[in-house]
Order: structure tokens, then sequence, then C-alpha cells
């Protein structure tokens, strides 16, 4: 829902900061997208989401005890997204077409090793989404 309506603090809490920038610069670089609308026809079901790979990532500074747990998962879904320029013109999509779609999503939590506990994450999310992979 922030990519489509522009408005990343909609997905400031739920992903990394590295993240957040990467996704502000997919909605600067829509050019001429006045419009997107984006919706979820079928959320995808608990049992249908599949664990790719998990792993425990060592602090990219190497210092302390603090590191990150990350898990990659596999989501499907059917979307449907159509994007209109400033006229209301349909330049991409279809607003009357349903899309399996795909996604590899990259988790990422920090724990402290030593302990192997969580660490408090930011005010409303534990687990942030750090990377999509294309596919």
């Amino acid at each position: 829902m922030a990519l489509a309506s522009g408005d990343m603090r909609y997905a400031e809490p739920y992903v990394t900061e590295s993240m957040l920038l990467r996704l502000t610069g997919e909605v600067s670089r829509r050019g001429r997208a006045a419009r997107v609308e984006w919706r979820i026809v079928s959320e995808p079901q608990p049992q249908d989401i599949q664990l790719v790979s998990g792993a425990v990532v060592q602090n990219p500074l190497k210092q302390g005890r603090l590191h990150f747990v990350q898990w990659t998962a596999r989501v499907p879904s059917r979307q449907v997204v159509a994007v209109y320029d400033a006229r209301g013109n349909l330049i991409a999509g279809d607003p009357n077409k349903e899309l399996d779609v795909v996604d590899y999503w990259v988790f990422e939590r920090p724990i402290i090793k030593a302990l192997m506990v969580p660490r408090p994450g930011p005010q409303g999310a534990d687990w942030r989404l750090l990377d999509r992979l294309q596919t």
C-alpha cells in the first residue's frame, strides 16, 4: 500500500533503512505515472508461504555481539495493478486482469549472538523486510 500510495510512512516501521531508501527511489522513478491502483485479490494463506532459507548473519561491522537472523520466504498471491498518467490514461497493467505473483522476501531481526535472544526492533515490527528478490 505504501508503494501504491507513494507514502513511505506506512512502510517505515516494517522495513530496514536500506529497503526504505530503495522503495522511496522506486516511487520517485515512477516518472509520468500519476496514479497507481494495486490490490491483492487473494492474500497468501500461512500454509502457502514457504521458508526458502534462513541464517544467522554476522554483524557487517564485526563489532560487538549484535548479529542478525534472516529468512527468505516464497510468498504467492493474486494481484491486480494498473498505472495511469496525469490524464487518466492507462499506461501499464490492467485493472481487470488478475496476475499470479510469486514474491521472495527477505526478513531480518537483530539478535545478541552470545545469548541468541531477540533484540527489540523498531516500534511496530520485530521482523523487518530487508529485500525483495527478483526472479
